[in-house]
């Protein structure tokens, strides 16, 4: 078959650049929390977000991991057992609010744990 327009190569589609990035650092062996901050800072879009799921008698790794960079924030908000957190957008009466963090949310002890540290600490620490 011809055609008039054939596929662009894939690095210059955005989403397949990111996925070979993102690839690429996991088998470097990079961590959730480092793979999270690479893509927050380098892909362009100021956020990142890796989800693990954890089965019964595993190690428990984190549950999700957020970054936030380059200028977006990351607004975190912890209540009665329960953690959440955010990019941007999500202000208000409880939330706080800081630029280039990385938060990481898992589960201990029956309770649901934030841990939010700067960017750079990831990144370069």
């Amino acid at each position: 078959m011809v055609t008039g327009s054939p596929p662009a190569p894939a690095r210059s589609v955005p989403e397949a650049v990111l996925y070979a990035y993102a690839a690429r650092l996991a088998r470097d062996g990079a961590g959730a929390e480092r793979l999270a901050a690479k893509i927050a800072e380098r892909a362009g879009g100021g956020a990142g977000m890796i989800v693990s799921l954890v089965s019964r008698g595993q190690r428990v790794a984190p549950a999700a991991v957020v970054a936030a960079g380059g200028g977006r924030r990351l607004c975190s908000l912890y209540r009665s057992g329960a953690a959440v957190a955010a990019v941007a957008g999500a202000e208000g009466p409880g939330w706080s609010c800081r630029e280039g963090l990385v938060a990481v949310l898992y589960p201990s002890g029956g309770v649901a744990r934030l841990e939010a540290r700067g960017i750079d600490r990831v990144l370069y620490g």
